[in-house]
């Protein structure tokens, strides 16, 4: 009887240890396999304090030692001690600040759940795709939450990207079709509707147009939007000497943009003192390029917190300062034909008033010479008054040319075809011609002509 009960002991005691080591074996093949997963995976008591914590959440979420330091401690024990490592730098750890509390929710809902939860780890940014359970007992009772995450920042990053693309394209082609055969009048206010959208676009606080004057060496700002809350500028930043920002001009003159994500990191001097005057952190400026030439620049002002700007800001900066360019050429051209045809209306009045003019002046030596060839038909004339009226009748031919001539030459005037050349007269003769021509005309009319010296 002993034997018997010593015997089942022994096979008892062997049972047991076979389970043993299975279940460690087992332990041993989950555990090989759930730390080498790049998904993180855990789970909790009621208390929400770490059971079980796989080496992806203990290194890239929790920055615990091991696999076994989280246990029997929650996610504000290591999210507290990662902040007290930078307590001056608000953005090292920022995880499930703004997140809810997902494993409460779980709870309360009995069933599986998905969340996304996301924020700075390490002062690097983290979006994770969380799939959260009740875990039960075998009596069927909750005690406590599993889970697990997969890291997606990047697809989420992309994502964000190509919604970022689409809105760009969407943006600029709002923007630019505002430009299209905008009548003059309105481009200031299509302007000043654009740099709040753009900026809006890209959080800046601030966006302007600089005008740039390179014969007084100076710039102004033309245009300016300014966020809630952001101190406006341009009445301070007009007539500003370029001696100020020569950096700026050099780069700018050759097409470049300028751009810096921290104010506090350029040299000392008088450019960083203005930028710093106005709450600057960072800054993107484009120039505006009128073919080769630089004409002014647009740029984005981040007040409130540092940026860093990127390049699809930059580029959309880049096209919305080529848009510019293209509007003031637009306006210089049509204020140039605005110019070009009030000379031609002026012009049109001068040929008008040309034609009645040049008809009087037709007349008058025509005349002349109708009237005194009849008086040379005359029996009674002498040979002096011939020699007289033909020299009258000569003379007025000659200026009847003349004035033909003059018309002739008015129209190469126009056709730039005839170079004005400039003669010495003499008044007295001109005179005496003229007194000659009307001398008879007057005498018929019972006029006195009379020359005044």
């Amino acid at each position: 009887m002993d034997q018997s009960r010593e015997s089942i002991s022994n096979e008892l005691e062997m049972l047991l240890q076979k389970r043993e080591k299975e279940y460690r074996e087992l332990y041993s093949l989950f555990r090989l396999m759930v730390d080498n997963m790049p998904d993180m995976i855990w789970a909790k008591n009621l208390n929400k304090e770490y059971i079980f914590a796989n080496k992806a959440i203990c290194d890239n979420l929790l920055s615990a030692k091991d696999t076994s330091e989280p246990i029997g401690k929650t996610d504000l024990y290591f999210a507290q001690r990662e902040r007290d490592k930078y307590p001056k730098d608000n953005s090292w750890h920022t995880f499930g600040e703004i997140c809810r509390d997902s494993d409460q929710i779980t709870l309360d809902e009995g069933k599986a759940m998905q969340f996304d939860e996301f924020g700075n780890v390490k002062g690097k940014f983290l979006f994770l795709d969380v799939r959260k359970a009740p875990l039960y007992n075998e009596m069927g009772d909750v005690i406590g939450v599993v889970g697990s995450a997969r890291d997606v920042t990047l697809s989420k990053k992309i994502e964000q990207e190509l919604k970022n693309e689409t809105q760009l394209r969407e943006l600029l082609m709002e923007i630019s079709s505002e430009f299209i055969n905008i009548p003059l009048e309105m481009v200031d206010k299509s302007i000043e509707r654009s740099l709040k959208k753009i900026a809006l676009f890209v959080e800046a606080d601030r966006s302007y147009i600089f005008e740039y004057n390179w014969y007084n060496n100076t710039c102004s700002n033309t245009h300016e939007w300014c966020n809630i809350d952001v101190d406006s500028q341009i009445d301070n930043l007009q007539n500003l000497s370029l001696d100020v920002m020569k950096e700026w001009v050099v780069a700018h003159k050759k097409g470049e943009a300028k751009l810096t994500s921290n104010v506090m990191e350029l040299p000392e001097g008088e450019g960083k003192d203005v930028l710093l005057s106005q709450g600057i952190k960072s800054f993107l400026t484009v120039p505006l390029m009128k073919h080769d030439y630089c004409i002014g620049f647009a740029g984005f002002d981040s007040v409130k917190k540092i940026h860093n700007y990127t390049n699809t800001e930059l580029l959309l900066l880049k096209i919305f300062a080529q848009m510019l360019s293209n509007v003031t050429i637009r306006k210089e051209i049509e204020k140039e034909l605005i110019i070009a045809k009030e000379r031609a209306e002026e012009s049109d009045k001068l040929k008008t008033a040309f034609l009645q003019n040049i008809n009087h002046e037709i007349r008058t030596p025509l005349n002349s010479i109708i009237g005194f060839s009849k008086l040379l038909n005359e029996e009674s004339i002498t040979k002096a008054e011939i020699n007289e009226y033909t020299k009258v009748i000569l003379s007025s031919s000659d200026k009847l040319v003349s004035i033909i001539g003059s018309v002739l030459d008015l129209s190469k005037i126009e056709a730039n075809q005839i170079d004005v050349q400039s003669h010495q007269i003499s008044i007295n003769i001109l005179i005496c011609d003229l007194y000659s021509q009307f001398e008879n005309f007057a005498k018929n009319k019972d006029l006195e002509l009379k020359i005044y010296t």
